[in-house]
């Protein structure tokens, strides 16, 4: 038995610049951090005392003897990836709902190969996983997505990510004491809007308008490079909130999907109880929208945000993670 614990992100700038369609021509970053929210993946050889060969547990149960036959799109092309011919049984548990900007379609490919390679006794390092992740959904799955949640959700903490050209990645660990921390984690308010959507198709619609939207894509790409700097320097993270008010203009500009009416009512509401600032995570369209709050009002302001459905986090720094194995190799470093 092997199980994996890979944590969900949420990116506060640069959004959009990780799209190879963007930065392979033009500067891209961003700003991300992951939090205490995870997805679970439980994952065995079959046992030979049972008359299938697959397993697959997820909102669905799939038992079938052909891979082939795997309805789940993401385990059926990992383990023809990694050439995986013995049956497997898996099950996935998700502290929270897929497709709601979270980064849970990435961290569940991060977690899944992680998986994998250590049930086939070679265990990768984290960047690896992450690459492998990438070219698991945008090049096998075909998925309309960026490089910024593999990274974010196998490597795990506050990180700086540029995309560069050549479509490598380089990773810059912001590295802030506790009460740094703990501050960030008390200006951060994570909503639950209620609306659940398809981020390919979201994303797409910003993909086909990018060259109508390259200043916008810039800026954004400014605004992570301006956060790196506000952190590392100790600056008033007041700025962060005044950035994310210009980001989600900036949001509903660029993707006429990603900043709906029924959001924007939510966001209105957040302002006006105090928020600084705030954004739809991920694509947008719906799921979770996270608000930017002054210090010290973190209370008065969840009160008063009491009608919708609040998720309390803190922030983490493992990445994905080998919670358990009956069988343990160790990662490779590299």
């Amino acid at each position: 038995m092997i199980i994996s614990r890979t944590p969900f992100r949420l990116s506060f700038f640069g959004g959009g610049t990780d799209y190879p369609e963007w930065f392979e021509t033009n500067p891209g970053a961003v700003l991300a951090t992951t939090f205490d929210k995870y997805g679970y993946i439980f994952c065995q050889p079959t046992s030979s005392f049972v008359d299938y060969k697959y397993r697959i547990s997820y909102r669905l149960t799939e038992i079938v003897n052909d891979r082939r036959d795997i309805q789940h799109p993401a385990v059926r092309a990992a383990l023809g990836q990694l050439g995986i011919e013995f049956g497997v049984e898996l099950d996935y548990h998700g502290d929270l709902l897929a497709r709601s900007g979270i980064g849970s379609s990435s961290a569940f490919c991060v977690g899944l190969l992680d998986v994998f390679y250590h049930l086939i006794g070679q265990p990768k390092s984290k960047a690896h996983i992450a690459r492998e992740a990438i070219n698991l959904e945008r090049n096998v799955l075909r998925e309309v997505v960026g490089v910024q949640d593999q990274y974010s959700c196998a490597i795990g903490g506050i990180n700086f990510l540029e995309f560069n050209s050549n479509n490598t990645v380089s990773i810059t660990p912001i590295v802030l004491d506790d009460s740094k921390i703990d501050e960030i984690q008390n200006r951060i308010v994570l909503v639950y809007s209620g609306l659940q959507r398809d981020s390919s198709q979201v994303s797409q619609t910003l993909l086909e308008d990018m060259s109508q939207n390259e200043k916008r894509f810039v800026s954004n790409y400014e605004m992570a490079v301006r956060a790196k700097a506000i952190l590392e320097t100790g600056q008033d993270l007041d700025e962060f909130g005044d950035m994310l008010r210009v980001a989600w203009d900036l949001k509903a500009k660029m993707n006429r999907n990603s900043v709906t009416g029924e959001l924007d009512e939510i966001y209105q509401v957040a302002l006006s109880r105090g928020a600084l600032g705030g954004k739809v995570l991920g694509a947008g369209g719906g799921g979770f929208m996270m608000f930017w709050i002054p210090a010290d009002t973190r209370e008065r302001f969840i009160s008063e945000m009491s009608q919708f459905t609040i998720i309390p986090i803190s922030l983490e720094t493992e990445g994905t993670k080998i919670l358990y194995s009956d069988a343990p190799v160790t990662r490779t470093p590299i």
